[in-house]
């Protein structure tokens, strides 16, 4: 029987990308491995989504969509020492074959972020190739960190 799942039309897929240009954040992150002891062994550099919001209704709608898109994501609620600031929550994804699912759906519609997303999925074609992802940086994946940090400083 046939996937009875709705799917998710264009326009939005547009407002997932538009939510994402607007107030969320791609970029490079850098993870240790650590040691049984806390020592650094090698620290691995992954693409990485951030999103951030304090309204639960926009949180409803964003993991409907996302369920129904099939994309994988975390989200850990803060919450402020400071009783003026609202409780927020954080939406992030990290990792080369679950970023590589939110870009084939949000890069054609990106636009403010739409360089950002052009150097993550080089980035992760890159990585992809080798057949060791854990082998040294390419000269080109050196160029690719170092223009994503000038876009996001």
């Amino acid at each position: 029987m046939d996937n009875q799942q709705p799917k998710a039309s264009d326009i939005e897929k547009a407002w997932l990308a538009g939510f994402i240009d607007g107030e969320g954040s791609l970029m490079m992150g850098k993870r240790k491995d650590l040691t049984p002891h806390g020592f650094v062994r090698k620290k691995e550099v992954l693409p990485k989504l951030a999103l951030s919001n304090t309204n639960i209704e926009t949180l409803d709608y964003l993991v409907s969509l996302l369920n129904r898109l099939g994309l994988p994501y975390n989200i850990v609620w803060r919450e402020w020492k400071n009783p003026k600031y609202k409780k927020a929550w954080d939406l992030r994804v990290t990792g080369l074959s679950r970023m590589r699912k939110w870009l084939l759906i949000i890069k054609p519609y990106l636009i403010t972020k739409s360089r950002q997303a052009e150097l993550l999925w080089e980035w992760i074609e890159s990585r992809r190739q080798t057949d060791n992802q854990k082998k040294p940086y390419t000269a080109r994946e050196w160029q690719i960190l170092q223009e994503m940090s000038v876009i996001n400083h």
